[in-house]
């Protein structure tokens, strides 16, 4: 008789996490080793069938409730925020979190914190206070008693409400919790907001050594396995999952005769002048001044809104798509707005591999573009947008040479040409880019990832 699966707890809140989790490769692979708990705010087994996620029979799907919603929404975002300053001298904090203070009322918390030691409150210490204040629900332990998980994994390091709390009450009562999947920015953002998971997968060596230095993470506690959402890029094309490049440009309403420029759009907190920049390269290609009069391509970022390209949207050789199925309405907010199936995942991966040069505004794109060895140029104007590039990760990388910088319309006129004309201009430094952030090329990290879990509940 074969002996039961241990059980897991698999904690997701936001939308962006369900794409690369529960539509990756990693859960269905992990609930053929484990009993899986998925535990969100509003997804129960009717609905898992309904949305198409992954159901077997070790898979079970249980909404749960936020009990502290005021602890992680309010107060600790702003204590954290300003009285935490282990992290201060991160251009990330400061450009992001100090850069932009809303009103006075933050102002004077700002000015609070400013005399608070930076040794006195740090994200450890901060955590344990949090520990003291948020005791388990009953829910979290009769949903632990009921299914007695052997680790809670959740995508980021609980910087969102639902993560925040599981990971607390985890380390109430013994559970060892692993973050799996976030984003190419940590340890630099958000960094003061993280709730010490037990174990953090990293998506390469330069990420695990700098979450260590950083957050303090002991070696041993931090492992490289890749990163989940580059998985399907490799998988794709690996299984010819792919439509031709004409069959492709075609439905986009684009001239496959032509060379196209994806623009992948910047978030809307950030760059607030987006439907301008569009004006600008719709202007450039109207006059003739980009080579080649190549088709233009535009995806919008999952935060990202319609309404600045609605007036493009149905010029001759420019396609404007969302990057996945809209769930949440069209104003602006810091939350996702589209999931990704895996088709949405397969237009991807064919989106980089037929366009012929990249512009972005210091994003993760600068590598998924590396890893398809496609040109990138920047986006460095106007002159505050341009400030992200000083952050830590965005830094790295410019000064790394994958990428250059337009400071003007006309120099990102030039750059394009300079790229269209000439594609394996500064490849030597996007492959030695794409070597480093993403060194796994067998698109088997979901399998790393389930690998080391069972090495953690081994030893736990």
């Amino acid at each position: 008789m074969n002996s039961p699966l241990n059980t897991v707890f698999l904690v997701l809140e936001k939308y962006g996490h369900l794409s690369d989790v529960l539509r990756s490769e990693f859960f269905p692979h992990l609930a053929k080793e484990y009993r899986v708990v998925v535990l969100t705010r509003w997804i129960d087994e009717e609905e898992a069938k309904w949305q198409g996620y992954y159901v077997n029979q070790n898979t079970i799907y249980q909404p749960i409730h936020v009990r502290y919603a005021w602890l992680w929404d309010t107060v600790s975002r702003y204590i954290r925020l300003y009285f935490i300053r282990e992290h201060d001298s991160l251009a990330t904090i400061q450009i992001l979190d100090y850069g932009r203070i809303p009103n006075r009322w933050h102002r004077i918390l700002m000015i609070i914190g400013s005399f608070i030691p930076a040794r006195l409150l740090t994200v450890r210490r901060y955590t344990r206070i949090e520990k003291c204040i948020a005791r388990p629900s009953r829910e979290f332990r009769e949903l632990v008693e009921k299914y007695q998980p052997r680790l809670i994994l959740t995508a980021a390091t609980g910087t969102s409400a639902l993560e925040a709390e599981v990971i607390i009450f985890a380390k109430h009562v013994g559970i060892p919790t692993v973050a799996v999947e976030f984003n190419h920015d940590f340890p630099y953002s958000k960094s003061k907001t993280t709730r010490l998971p037990d174990y953090i997968f990293a998506w390469n060596h330069v990420m695990k050594r700098e979450i260590e230095r950083v957050m303090h993470y002991p070696e041993e506690r931090v492992l490289v396995t890749g990163c989940l959402r580059y998985d399907h890029y490799i998988n794709d094309r690996k299984y010819n999952r792919i439509p031709s490049r004409d069959a492709f440009l075609e439905s986009k309403g684009l001239d496959p005769s032509k060379k196209t420029i994806l623009w992948a759009t910047p978030t809307p907190g950030i760059y607030k002048m987006r439907g301008e920049f569009l004006r600008t390269l719709v202007r450039l290609k109207r006059e003739k001044l980009l080579m080649g009069d190549p088709n233009i391509f535009v995806r919008l970022h999952p935060i990202d809104v319609i309404g600045p390209y609605r007036e493009y949207m149905d010029i001759p050789g420019l396609h404007i798509e969302r990057s996945g199925r809209v769930v949440r309405g069209d104003e602006e907010t810091p939350e996702y707005k589209v999931e990704m199936d895996k088709n949405d995942m397969v237009n991807m991966t064919a989106t980089f591999l037929y366009c012929d040069v990249v512009v972005c505004h210091a994003s993760t794109i600068v590598v998924e573009a590396a890893l398809f060895d496609k040109p990138i140029v920047g986006m460095g104007f106007p002159e505050i947008p341009r400030r992200i590039y000083e952050l830590e990760n965005n830094k790295v990388l410019l000064e790394r040479g994958v990428e250059r910088l337009a400071d003007t319309p006309e120099q990102l006129c030039t750059l394009v040409n300079q790229y269209l004309e000439n594609p394996a201009l500064d490849r030597k430094e996007r492959r030695s880019v794409a070597s480093e952030w993403a060194p796994f090329s067998d698109g088997l990290s979901y399998k790393r990832a389930v690998n080391a879990i069972g090495k953690i509940i081994g030893n736990s």
